[in-house]
Formats: C-alpha cells, sequence, structure tokens
C-alpha cells in the first residue's frame, strides 16, 4: 500500500468516526430532550454550595433538577449543618429555591471561614425565597387577589392570614361584622368565584347592632 492510499484509508476511517460520533451525541441529545418533555426546570441555590439534595427520590449535588408539575418535598442537608425540608410546589414555569442551611459546628466554621464569599449570597437566597413562597401563596390561594376588601358602607371586612404551621395556605378573615354583615361578606366571596367549602373563614371583632346605630337601622 502507498502512501496515498493509506492516507486515503485514514481519511476514511476519520470521516467513518466522525459520524458514529455524531450519531451517538444526536441520540444522547434525543434522550436528554425527551426526558425533560413535560417537565418543569428546578433551580437550586443552596449554602453550602456543595449541599446534599433529595428531593423525587433522587440524591446528589446536582442543582439543577426537571420534574413533573406537582408537590414535592426537598431535603437539603452537609455534613455538619442542620438538614432541613423544603416544600415545592412545581408548576409549568422555571422555578428557584434557595436554601441556607444553619451551622453551629466546627465543620461548618471551618467552612465558613474557607469560603467567606458564601455569606454575601444569604441576602440574595433570602430573595429567592421570598418571591419563591409569594408565587406558591398566590398560585394555591386565588381568594388572595380579591383581598383586603371592605364591604359597602364598612359594614363588614375582609382579609386574610397565613397560619404559621402552613405557611404555603392562607385563611380568610371576617371582621367588623354582626351576623347579617357575615353573610354578607359570605356571599361576596361566593360572587368572586370562590368556593366557601375549600376556605378556611374564620371570624374576628364581633360587631352588635346594638353598639352600631347605622347596623341597628339596617337589620344587621
Amino acid at each position: 500500500m502507498n502512501v496515498r492510499e493509506t492516507i486515503s484509508q485514514y481519511k476514511k476511517l476519520i470521516v467513518i468516526s466522525l459520524t458514529i460520533l455524531a450519531i451517538a451525541l444526536t441520540a444522547l441529545l434525543t434522550l436528554q430532550s425527551s426526558a425533560k418533555i413535560g417537565k418543569t426546570e428546578v433551580l437550586f441555590t443552596t449554602i453550602p454550595s456543595d449541599s446534599i439534595i433529595t428531593i423525587a427520590g433522587q440524591t446528589g449535588q446536582d442543582k439543577v433538577r426537571y420534574l413533573t408539575p406537582g408537590e414535592y418535598t426537598a431535603t437539603i442537608e452537609r455534613e455538619g449543618f442542620k438538614s432541613t425540608e423544603e416544600m415545592i410546589v412545581v408548576a409549568e414555569d422555571f422555578i428557584e429555591v434557595g436554601v441556607a442551611l444553619f451551622g453551629d459546628s466546627d465543620i461548618a466554621t471551618k467552612y465558613y471561614e474557607a469560603n467567606p464569599a458564601e455569606f454575601e449570597q444569604l441576602d440574595g437566597i433570602g430573595g429567592v425565597e421570598s418571591q419563591r413562597q409569594s408565587i406558591i401563596i398566590e398560585t394555591n390561594n386565588p381568594i388572595i387577589q380579591d383581598l383586603p376588601y371592605t364591604g359597602p358602607e364598612e359594614l363588614y371586612a375582609v382579609d386574610y392570614g397565613i397560619p404559621a404551621d402552613r405557611p404555603d395556605k392562607v385563611y380568610v378573615i371576617i371582621k367588623n361584622s354582626s351576623t347579617s354583615g357575615r353573610a354578607d361578606a359570605v356571599q361576596w366571596i361566593k360572587s368572586k368565584g370562590h368556593d366557601i367549602s375549600t376556605l378556611d373563614i374564620r371570624y374576628e371583632d364581633y360587631v352588635s347592632p346594638l353598639q352600631d346605630r347605622k347596623k341597628s337601622e339596617r337589620g344587621y
């Protein structure tokens, strides 16, 4: 085999190798893309940055996860720090989750001494979490878009509060009302398209008609 034939053979081998590589890369990209279909990108920002994240049965340090819409509990942990669990509501849009672990051990102290820049990220993570919690509350509780509301002639008021044990849900507060005023408040809530049976309604500041001439005159 002369030099020209040898070069020709090498060229053929190179072309074949590049073709196989291209096919393999295409197949890999196709597989990765199909695995993401119908799923939402969830980005975790954690302090420490090498924290271990467990969610949907997957454990690792990968900060980007693809999850189908739904509710999940994520566990974030690292040696020397107190682990935490975060409830995450995944919809169709990209979300970012910010978590800073608390550490009071020697390991945590040494970590922060070696990584002072991460202290500077604490405010940013706080902002990310605040925004995420706001989105969760608005998604789970559409009624808050109509609140607060004060009824005609201030005969009742409707507002909301957030329970300490369930920060993703709200309760509805009907204030400054008599018995009839409460009924009017409930009717107003229904008129806005909200299902009373799904709401946690609480009453505050009951006002007797005997104490309010205007309400007494109106029969409340």
